[in-house]
């Protein structure tokens, strides 16, 4: 259903048959499009329209400018978007239709159902979808206020709660590392989980380094050295290819549980993962909802690219 494949902003194509990007309030949200100019006649961005900012009337100026159409940040969108690009270039009649998805801006439900979806229209219309992921790589930016309470905790959509072939096996916790360490030991405690892992980015700035141990302290000394393991955020292929090891190594005996906090690049990979074990992988989005302080992040300059073959099961 799918292969996933390593790829770099000097490597990506530069026409597509679709574009789908994210506007917030983010700064970011525009950077990697402007940067880049891939081309494409199917154009859409998802806009957050509760979000009246000055940057989100900026991003929004961008991409109308762009030749983008706007339409709602809501998942169900995501379905209906890959649908009409499938029904757009029908006509050329391409056993291999190509798309970019900017995700730097987009929610982990967004991400997730950009994943389920491409895979699902893939098996449903009999062709392939090759999807190159974008990330723009924010600056630095401080931990916000600790103690936080959780808001939502459950699966990221519908498709990734997991469904075990075990149910009595023990639940394995599979952690992404941010600074958001209270909604992560909130959410291992109610699961009961067994084991736990982490994974901890690195090689971003020194600064993110150290605000990093200190936010996830206590997280941390519940964790076994062995069970903590450290990616660079320049490897995202890496990433994936450690985390599907781990994941298939767990399901001989547990039920994993991925909880994709941190770096958005470590949640699509957890989706992806999720993806290749269907259904026995749940993927959870934890959130503190409107205690979050939100955050303008700005474009480090480093962008990420990785690359989700989708095809359907009647062409392997």
């Amino acid at each position: 259903m799918i292969s996933v494949k390593r790829n770099s902003s000097l490597l990506m194509r530069k026409a597509y048959d679709a574009i789908i990007c994210c506007a917030g309030y983010e700064t970011r949200a525009r950077y990697a499009i402007s940067t880049l100019s891939p081309a494409a006649k199917y154009k859409v961005v998802l806009v957050f329209e509760g979000d009246k900012s000055d940057n989100l009337v900026t991003n929004r100026e961008f991409f109308e400018t762009a030749g983008y159409r706007l339409i709602p940040a809501v998942p169900s969108q995501i379905d209906i978007v890959l649908k009409d690009v499938v029904q757009n270039v029908n006509a050329l009649q391409k056993d291999d239709l190509s798309l970019c998805v900017d995700i730097s801006s987009m929610n982990r439900k967004l991400i997730a159902q950009a994943v389920y979806s491409a895979a699902e229209v893939a098996d449903q219309v009999g062709r392939s979808l090759t999807v190159d992921f974008l990330y723009s790589l924010a600056e630095y930016s401080d931990p916000g206020a600790p103690g936080r309470p959780i808001c939502h905790r459950g699966p990221v959509i519908p498709e990734f709660a997991g469904w075990s072939d075990q149910p009595g096996d023990p639940c394995v916790a599979i952690v992404g590392i941010g600074y958001e360490a209270d909604l992560a030991l909130g959410t291992i405690e109610e699961l009961e989980a067994s084991e736990i892992w982490a994974f901890r980015p690195t090689g971003h700035d020194p600064r993110y380094d150290i605000a990093i141990d200190e936010a996830n302290k206590g997280l941390f000394d519940l964790i076994p050295s062995g069970h903590i393991f450290k990616y660079s955020i320049t490897e995202i292929f890496e990433l994936f290819l450690h985390l599907e090891s781990l994941v298939a190594g767990t399901l001989q005996s547990e039920r994993p549980v991925l909880i994709p906090l941190g770096l958005k690049m470590f949640a699509l990979c957890s989706f992806f993962v999720a993806l290749q074990h269907f259904p026995n992988v749940a993927v959870w989005r934890v959130s503190a909802g409107q205690f979050a302080e939100p955050v303008d992040r700005i474009p480090s300059g480093a962008i990420q690219v990785i690359t989700g073959h989708f095809s359907s099961r009647s062409s392997r």
